[in-house]
Protein backbone atom coordinates (compact mmCIF):
# COMPACT_ATOMS: atom_id res chain seq x y z
CA UNK A 1 0.00 0.00 0.00
CA UNK A 2 0.85 3.59 -0.39
CA UNK A 3 2.97 5.68 2.80
CA UNK A 4 1.55 9.18 2.31
CA UNK A 5 4.52 11.05 4.60
CA UNK A 6 3.70 15.08 5.41
CA UNK A 7 5.85 17.01 3.45
CA UNK A 8 8.92 17.86 5.16
CA UNK A 9 10.74 19.04 1.87
CA UNK A 10 8.51 21.86 0.44
CA UNK A 11 9.62 25.22 0.94
CA UNK A 12 6.24 26.64 1.03
CA UNK A 13 4.84 23.88 3.29
CA UNK A 14 2.63 25.43 6.27
CA UNK A 15 3.21 24.00 9.81
CA UNK A 16 0.44 20.72 10.17
CA UNK A 17 -0.84 20.60 13.81
CA UNK A 18 2.08 17.42 14.16
CA UNK A 19 5.04 19.57 13.58
CA UNK A 20 3.48 22.47 16.09
CA UNK A 21 3.69 19.57 18.58
CA UNK A 22 6.78 18.73 17.63
CA UNK A 23 8.23 21.73 18.08
CA UNK A 24 6.42 22.52 21.15
CA UNK A 25 7.26 18.51 22.53
CA UNK A 26 10.83 19.03 21.73
CA UNK A 27 11.31 22.76 23.35
CA UNK A 28 9.46 21.61 26.22
CA UNK A 29 12.46 18.92 26.77
CA UNK A 30 15.24 21.19 26.32
CA UNK A 31 13.60 22.92 29.00
CA UNK A 32 13.72 20.05 31.71
CA UNK A 33 16.18 19.18 30.41
CA UNK A 34 17.84 22.49 31.57
CA UNK A 35 16.42 22.66 34.74
CA UNK A 36 17.64 18.87 36.03
CA UNK A 37 21.01 20.40 34.70
CA UNK A 38 21.41 23.47 36.27
CA UNK A 39 19.86 22.51 39.49
CA UNK A 40 23.21 21.71 40.91
CA UNK A 41 25.03 25.69 39.87
CA UNK A 42 21.91 26.66 42.18
CA UNK A 43 22.86 24.42 45.06
CA UNK A 44 26.68 24.07 45.34
CA UNK A 45 27.54 26.02 48.23
CA UNK A 46 25.19 23.23 49.87
CA UNK A 47 26.75 20.32 48.30
CA UNK A 48 30.47 21.60 49.32
CA UNK A 49 28.78 21.80 52.85
CA UNK A 50 27.32 18.81 53.48
CA UNK A 51 30.29 16.44 51.93
CA UNK A 52 32.93 18.81 52.97
CA UNK A 53 34.34 19.17 49.69
CA UNK A 54 35.96 22.39 47.58
CA UNK A 55 34.48 24.38 45.15
CA UNK A 56 36.89 22.49 42.70
CA UNK A 57 35.55 19.12 43.72
CA UNK A 58 31.95 20.53 43.78
CA UNK A 59 32.20 21.57 40.41
CA UNK A 60 33.44 18.48 38.92
CA UNK A 61 29.77 17.34 39.08
CA UNK A 62 29.34 19.52 36.37
CA UNK A 63 32.20 18.53 34.33
CA UNK A 64 31.38 14.54 34.69
CA UNK A 65 27.84 15.31 33.58
CA UNK A 66 29.34 17.12 30.27
CA UNK A 67 31.61 14.49 29.79
CA UNK A 68 28.99 11.60 29.87
CA UNK A 69 26.97 13.70 27.81
CA UNK A 70 29.80 12.59 24.72
CA UNK A 71 28.83 8.93 25.33
CA UNK A 72 25.28 9.07 25.80
CA UNK A 73 24.92 11.44 22.52
CA UNK A 74 26.91 8.88 20.32
CA UNK A 75 24.70 5.64 22.03
CA UNK A 76 21.46 7.38 22.26
CA UNK A 77 22.14 8.29 18.08
CA UNK A 78 22.81 4.26 17.13
CA UNK A 79 19.55 3.75 19.70
CA UNK A 80 17.54 6.31 17.99
CA UNK A 81 18.10 5.24 14.67
CA UNK A 82 17.48 1.29 15.37
CA UNK A 83 14.24 2.14 17.20
CA UNK A 84 12.87 5.60 16.21
CA UNK A 85 13.18 9.42 17.61
CA UNK A 86 10.34 9.40 19.84
CA UNK A 87 10.73 5.90 21.86
CA UNK A 88 14.70 7.66 23.03
CA UNK A 89 13.63 10.80 23.41
CA UNK A 90 10.81 9.44 25.84
CA UNK A 91 13.11 7.30 27.32
CA UNK A 92 15.91 9.89 27.56
CA UNK A 93 13.80 12.13 29.76
CA UNK A 94 12.82 9.28 32.01
CA UNK A 95 16.41 7.89 32.70
CA UNK A 96 17.40 11.50 33.64
CA UNK A 97 13.92 12.03 35.42
CA UNK A 98 15.21 8.94 37.74
CA UNK A 99 18.63 9.59 38.34
CA UNK A 100 17.64 13.63 39.23
CA UNK A 101 15.51 11.79 41.60
CA UNK A 102 17.96 9.58 43.29
CA UNK A 103 20.18 12.39 43.35
CA UNK A 104 18.50 14.06 45.99
CA UNK A 105 19.03 10.62 48.47
CA UNK A 106 22.98 10.92 47.95
CA UNK A 107 24.68 9.86 50.88
CA UNK A 108 28.04 10.56 50.02
CA UNK A 109 29.70 12.29 47.26
CA UNK A 110 30.66 9.73 45.08
CA UNK A 111 27.32 8.36 44.70
CA UNK A 112 26.22 12.08 43.77
CA UNK A 113 28.77 11.62 41.68
CA UNK A 114 27.59 8.74 39.95
CA UNK A 115 24.53 10.09 39.97
CA UNK A 116 25.17 13.03 37.70
CA UNK A 117 27.24 11.00 35.29
CA UNK A 118 24.28 8.22 33.98
CA UNK A 119 22.27 11.36 34.28
CA UNK A 120 24.31 12.84 31.62
CA UNK A 121 24.34 10.13 29.24
CA UNK A 122 20.83 10.56 29.04
CA UNK A 123 21.19 14.16 28.72
CA UNK A 124 23.15 13.55 24.83
CA UNK A 125 20.78 10.89 23.82
CA UNK A 126 17.70 13.71 24.80
CA UNK A 127 19.65 15.76 22.40
CA UNK A 128 20.54 12.99 19.34
CA UNK A 129 17.24 11.92 19.55
CA UNK A 130 15.36 14.96 19.72
CA UNK A 131 16.80 17.02 16.83
CA UNK A 132 17.00 14.50 14.94
CA UNK A 133 12.90 13.92 15.51
CA UNK A 134 12.35 17.86 14.83
CA UNK A 135 14.57 18.34 11.71
CA UNK A 136 12.64 15.21 9.94
CA UNK A 137 9.34 16.24 11.19
CA UNK A 138 9.12 20.17 9.75
CA UNK A 139 9.49 22.06 6.87
CA UNK A 140 12.76 22.79 5.62
CA UNK A 141 11.58 26.38 5.13
CA UNK A 142 10.49 26.65 8.92
CA UNK A 143 14.28 24.67 10.48
CA UNK A 144 15.18 27.79 11.70
CA UNK A 145 12.31 29.13 13.47
CA UNK A 146 12.13 25.49 15.03
CA UNK A 147 16.08 25.61 15.63
CA UNK A 148 15.37 28.64 17.17
CA UNK A 149 12.51 28.01 19.47
CA UNK A 150 14.42 24.69 20.29
CA UNK A 151 17.38 26.83 21.53
CA UNK A 152 15.19 29.32 23.57
CA UNK A 153 13.98 25.70 25.78
CA UNK A 154 17.40 26.12 27.67
CA UNK A 155 17.56 29.74 28.78
CA UNK A 156 14.06 29.59 29.52
CA UNK A 157 14.92 26.43 31.61
CA UNK A 158 17.26 28.29 33.36
CA UNK A 159 14.18 31.03 34.49
CA UNK A 160 12.17 28.23 35.36
CA UNK A 161 15.17 26.55 37.81
CA UNK A 162 15.64 30.04 39.03
CA UNK A 163 11.66 29.98 40.04
CA UNK A 164 11.87 26.24 41.79
CA UNK A 165 14.97 27.56 43.73
CA UNK A 166 12.97 30.75 45.10
CA UNK A 167 9.64 28.35 45.80
CA UNK A 168 11.25 24.75 46.76
CA UNK A 169 14.37 25.85 48.42
CA UNK A 170 13.65 28.06 51.44
CA UNK A 171 11.24 24.84 52.84
CA UNK A 172 12.56 21.84 51.45
CA UNK A 173 16.44 22.55 51.41
CA UNK A 174 18.99 21.04 48.41
CA UNK A 175 17.45 17.68 48.13
CA UNK A 176 14.53 18.77 47.69
CA UNK A 177 15.63 20.73 44.70
CA UNK A 178 16.09 17.50 43.01
CA UNK A 179 12.94 15.92 43.84
CA UNK A 180 10.96 19.05 42.38
CA UNK A 181 13.06 18.66 39.20
CA UNK A 182 12.27 15.23 38.65
CA UNK A 183 8.70 15.70 39.15
CA UNK A 184 8.42 18.26 36.69
CA UNK A 185 10.53 15.89 34.07
CA UNK A 186 8.31 13.28 34.99
CA UNK A 187 5.11 15.11 34.13
CA UNK A 188 6.20 16.64 30.74
CA UNK A 189 7.34 13.09 29.45
CA UNK A 190 3.46 12.55 29.90
CA UNK A 191 2.64 15.15 28.14
CA UNK A 192 5.43 14.38 24.96
CA UNK A 193 3.85 10.61 25.13
CA UNK A 194 0.98 12.20 24.25
CA UNK A 195 1.39 15.32 21.93
CA UNK A 196 4.36 13.36 19.80
CA UNK A 197 4.18 11.38 16.91
CA UNK A 198 7.20 9.22 15.32
CA UNK A 199 9.28 11.05 12.99
CA UNK A 200 7.81 10.34 9.41
CA UNK A 201 11.32 9.96 7.62
CA UNK A 202 11.87 7.18 9.84
CA UNK A 203 8.81 5.69 9.36
CA UNK A 204 9.00 5.93 5.89
CA UNK A 205 12.67 4.32 5.72
CA UNK A 206 11.68 1.69 7.56
CA UNK A 207 8.39 0.99 5.36
CA UNK A 208 5.88 1.20 8.33
CA UNK A 209 2.46 2.99 7.50
CA UNK A 210 1.95 5.94 8.88
CA UNK A 211 -1.62 6.36 10.89
CA UNK A 212 -2.72 8.95 7.70
CA UNK A 213 -2.43 6.64 5.37
CA UNK A 214 -5.47 6.11 3.25
CA UNK A 215 -6.33 2.03 2.82
CA UNK A 216 -8.50 1.08 -0.43
CA UNK A 217 -11.31 -1.00 0.37
CA UNK A 218 -10.65 -4.65 -1.38
CA UNK A 219 -14.40 -4.94 -3.12
CA UNK A 220 -12.99 -1.32 -5.10
CA UNK A 221 -11.42 -3.77 -7.34
CA UNK A 222 -14.39 -5.02 -8.40
CA UNK A 223 -16.71 -2.21 -8.93
CA UNK A 224 -17.30 0.03 -12.37
CA UNK A 225 -14.49 0.21 -15.12
CA UNK A 226 -11.70 -0.97 -12.32
CA UNK A 227 -13.45 -4.68 -12.45
CA UNK A 228 -12.38 -5.37 -16.36
CA UNK A 229 -8.84 -3.75 -15.03
CA UNK A 230 -8.57 -6.38 -12.11
CA UNK A 231 -9.59 -9.31 -14.22
CA UNK A 232 -7.07 -8.39 -16.44
CA UNK A 233 -4.23 -8.11 -14.35
CA UNK A 234 -5.36 -11.47 -12.79
CA UNK A 235 -5.80 -13.99 -15.98
CA UNK A 236 -1.98 -13.85 -16.90
CA UNK A 237 -1.28 -15.46 -13.28
CA UNK A 238 -4.17 -17.49 -13.77
CA UNK A 239 -3.63 -18.42 -17.23
CA UNK A 240 0.08 -19.29 -16.77
CA UNK A 241 -0.40 -21.08 -13.10
CA UNK A 242 -2.75 -23.58 -14.77
CA UNK A 243 -0.36 -24.58 -17.15
CA UNK A 244 2.17 -25.40 -14.86
CA UNK A 245 -0.18 -27.04 -12.66
CA UNK A 246 -1.43 -29.42 -15.16
CA UNK A 247 1.69 -30.71 -16.45
CA UNK A 248 1.95 -34.19 -15.71
CA UNK A 249 4.54 -34.48 -13.05
CA UNK A 250 7.84 -36.77 -14.71
CA UNK A 251 7.65 -37.14 -18.48
CA UNK A 252 6.40 -33.70 -19.24
CA UNK A 253 8.08 -31.49 -16.85
CA UNK A 254 11.82 -33.79 -18.05
CA UNK A 255 10.64 -32.96 -21.81
CA UNK A 256 10.16 -29.08 -21.11
CA UNK A 257 13.76 -28.97 -19.67
CA UNK A 258 15.26 -31.01 -22.11
CA UNK A 259 13.50 -29.23 -25.47
CA UNK A 260 14.76 -25.62 -23.64
CA UNK A 261 17.98 -27.04 -22.59
CA UNK A 262 19.76 -27.59 -25.77
CA UNK A 263 19.16 -23.89 -26.87
CA UNK A 264 20.52 -22.83 -24.12
CA UNK A 265 23.02 -24.43 -23.39
CA UNK A 266 22.59 -25.20 -19.54
CA UNK A 267 21.80 -28.50 -17.34
CA UNK A 268 18.13 -29.43 -17.31
CA UNK A 269 17.82 -27.71 -14.17
CA UNK A 270 18.98 -24.65 -14.87
CA UNK A 271 16.54 -24.69 -17.71
CA UNK A 272 13.53 -25.62 -15.44
CA UNK A 273 14.56 -22.59 -13.16
CA UNK A 274 14.94 -20.32 -15.84
CA UNK A 275 11.04 -21.16 -17.11
CA UNK A 276 10.09 -20.56 -13.30
CA UNK A 277 11.25 -17.47 -13.02
CA UNK A 278 9.52 -16.12 -16.13
CA UNK A 279 6.44 -17.46 -14.14
CA UNK A 280 7.65 -15.41 -11.03
CA UNK A 281 8.15 -12.23 -12.84
CA UNK A 282 4.48 -12.88 -14.59
CA UNK A 283 3.39 -12.98 -11.06
CA UNK A 284 5.22 -9.97 -9.70
CA UNK A 285 4.18 -7.84 -13.17
CA UNK A 286 0.35 -9.14 -12.61
CA UNK A 287 0.51 -8.20 -8.66
CA UNK A 288 1.89 -5.02 -9.87
CA UNK A 289 -0.91 -4.23 -12.16
CA UNK A 290 -3.33 -5.25 -9.72
CA UNK A 291 -2.42 -2.85 -7.42
CA UNK A 292 -1.45 -0.21 -9.64
CA UNK A 293 -5.27 -0.41 -10.86
CA UNK A 294 -6.35 -0.12 -7.38
CA UNK A 295 -4.51 3.23 -6.64
CA UNK A 296 -2.02 2.50 -4.72
CA UNK A 297 1.27 0.20 -4.51
CA UNK A 298 2.05 -2.56 -2.12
Amino acid sequence: MEIKVENTTNIDSRLTANQINTIIGTTLAWIVDAVDYLIVTFIAVDIMKNFNVSAAIAGSVISITVLARLFGAAAGGIFGDYAGRKLPLLTSIIWFAVFEFLSGFSWTFAVLYAFRFLFGLAMGSMYSNGVTLLMETVPEKKRGLASGFLEIGFPAGAILTALVYTWIYPTGGWRWMFFAAAIIAFLVTIYLFLILKESPMWLMRKGQALSGAERIPIVNLFKGAQAWDTVHSILPIRLTSSFIIRLPLGIRLSSLCNGISPRTGLPPWSSFSMFQRSWEVSFSDGYRTFWAGAGSSP
